[in-house]
């Protein structure tokens, strides 16, 4: 990937310097990226897949950067989005662009890496190849399309059986399916989706992803706290722009009843990206965390468009039944318990189980009891 020099305006050696820190500071978040190899100017070898473009404007201490990937090889232009910000504090200014700049290339390359790859069959594919095309299903957010991710992300593991980004997507479809559906994992399966993120961990120790991948496990199927926080902490660490870690970490957080704390970190994540699609893997623990702190009218915003976009999970609206019962609207509650009531338990993506402290077991027991069939 090639990192142009950024244009800039007005032409003053201020705004110069302005647009060289920013473009300092993508260059640092984008070779954080295991599978990417980034250059800043094309004497430096190896014909490129991506370029990334920038022009940085400013009038007064208003600032906006243009940002576009464009694909090389046909000069189409993959990505293109404005970010404006206040520049009167440039370490402040670049820090949030370049965290949201970071986020959306993450996702866009993601994305483009698995449609070029649309036309061939599964077994055509190397092991990176397999990794694009389950990244591509996981990022659809359904439960099917997540189960034929875990079903490539086996595949690769048995083409190559210690490939570090093959256990650890492995591991993460199998988890956030089991915490999808509600279901216990069985130790057996627990044992070696644990055994592979050490060994992928230990073959590439500074890779953001693995570590937010094995804090899922801890936190989200076995329940261990410390573990859990320990892992998203070095994920964010290694890239502290990386939104999978919040998530992980505010799993962690919220197993150790640091509600407050996982709601910050869960509400600056959704600042990072106007296009994640796994946003609602966020969004249903933060809807719960403003239930059990009190916060019931941020609470009802976050459940009802929640509610509003998944008519069919059970989950869903029995939350927004709850939340509606907390504000003492008991005939607005009343409906959405009935509606809850006559539908039938699907898992799903957008209502993973999040694991609850014993202080709040009665919450859990009435929203979760929903997922009976």
């Amino acid at each position: 990937m090639l990192v142009e020099e950024f244009d800039f305006a007005p032409a003053t050696d201020e705004i110069q310097s302005h647009a060289e820190e920013l473009r300092e500071q993508i260059l640092m978040n984008l070779s954080r990226r295991t599978g990417i190899k980034t250059i800043e100017n094309a004497g430096e070898g190896s014909k490129t897949t991506y370029r990334i473009r920038g022009r940085l404007r400013v009038s007064g201490t208003k600032a906006r950067i243009n940002m576009s990937m464009v694909l090389c090889e046909a000069g189409e232009t993959l990505f293109s989005r404005n970010y404006d910000g206040d520049i009167s504090d440039i370490f402040e200014f670049g820090d949030q662009i370049a965290a949201k700049i970071n986020a959306d290339l993450r996702i866009q390359i993601n994305a483009y890496d698995a449609n070029r790859l649309e036309a061939l069959a599964d077994d055509e594919l190397s092991v990176s190849e397999l990794r694009s095309r389950a990244a591509r299903n996981f990022y659809r957010a359904t439960y099917s399309s997540w189960q034929r991710g875990l079903a490539l992300m086996e595949r690769a593991v048995e083409l190559v059986p210690d490939d570090p980004m093959a256990l650890a997507m492995r591991a993460v479809g199998e988890v956030m399916l089991h915490a999808a559906s509600y279901e216990p994992m069985a130790p057996e399966r627990l044992m070696q989706l644990e055994e592979g993120l050490n060994l992928a961990i230990k073959q590439a120790p500074k890779v953001d992803f693995l570590y937010s991948a094995r804090s899922n496990l801890h936190g989200l199927i076995k329940g261990d706290a410390d573990a859990a926080l320990r892992d998203a902490e070095y994920a964010l660490k290694l890239n502290p722009t990386y939104l999978i870690g919040f998530g992980a970490l505010a799993s962690a957080m919220i197993l150790k009843n640091d509600l407050l704390g996982a709601i910050e970190r869960l509400e600056y994540s959704m600042t990072l990206s106007n296009d994640d699609p796994l946003e609602a893997e966020r969004t249903f623990p933060l809807a719960i965390c403003y239930v059990l702190t009190g916060q019931f009218d941020k609470a009802k915003k976050v459940a009802e468009a929640l509610a509003h976009a998944n008519m069919d999970n059970r989950i869903l609206q029995k939350l927004l039944g709850m939340v509606l019962r907390k504000l003492g609207d008991e005939g607005g509650a009343a409906r959405q318990e009935k509606l809850a009531e006559n539908l039938a338990f699907a898992p799903s993506i957008q209502s993973i189980r999040v694991l609850l402290p014993e202080e709040h077991a009665a919450f859990a027991d009435e929203l979760y009891s929903m997922a009976r069939v």
